[in-house]
């Protein structure tokens, strides 16, 4: 049996799906002849405009059964249906939401593994979760114009240093808007945390 597991993605500010019992079913996806899930497992994302309608879909982790991805993102394309992202003003804004499908029960039950992007720290402190999850709002260039940390890691300096990083360093494409042109977006980051010693210098 196909479980899909939906990572909790805001405050009430992200996008939200009214109809996720209709695109979200486990027998609206694909089983192999013998009855198995044909998939093991696959990440989408999920382009939403500031009215709530899905623009485009993007396959960010491909399955091993590479011929069925398609209808990972047909579904949604034709089905799926939200309320739009709101910024720290409250106004409307296009965002990117993020999906994931699993077929094992074990991988459900721990969350998702996923993480964009990893940063080493030493020394490692002891944290509540591997991982900081940050809603950041990009610009119309690759400018990040917001960072609020929503799942802290249980390291408040890490947590900084996750959207410092984030603002500083890492370039995230404009997502374009249904005309092309780049829009204000809103969308999560997993940032997480490894250890990583030192090296001596000499």
């Amino acid at each position: 049996m196909l479980v899909l597991f939906t990572a909790l993605l805001g405050l009430g500010s992200v996008a939200h799906s009214t109809n996720a019992n209709v695109w979200l079913r486990a027998d609206s996806y694909p089983k192999q002849p013998n009855g198995a899930v044909a998939s093991d497992d696959a990440r989408i994302e999920l382009t939403v405009d500031a009215a709530g309608k899905v623009l485009r879909c993007s396959i960010v982790n491909t399955t091993p059964e590479r011929p069925i991805d398609p209808i990972f993102c047909r579904i949604p394309l034709a089905k799926a249906h939200f309320r739009p992202a709101l910024d720290e003003a409250g106004m409307p804004v296009a965002s990117v939401v993020a999906r994931n499908f699993y077929s094992r029960f074990d991988q459900y039950a721990h969350g998702s593994p996923w993480v964009d992007y990893v940063l080493q720290v030493d020394p490692m402190p002891r944290l509540r979760f591997p991982f900081a999850e940050l809603r950041i709002v990009i610009g119309t260039t690759d400018a990040v114009e917001s960072c609020v940390i929503q799942t802290g890691s249980g390291s408040s300096a890490l947590d900084r240093l996750a959207c410092l990083h984030t603002r500083t360093t890492i370039k995230l494409a404009p997502t374009p808007g249904a005309d092309g042109l780049p829009v204000r977006t809103l969308r999560i980051i997993r940032v997480g945390f490894v250890f990583a010693a030192a090296r001596p210098t000499n």
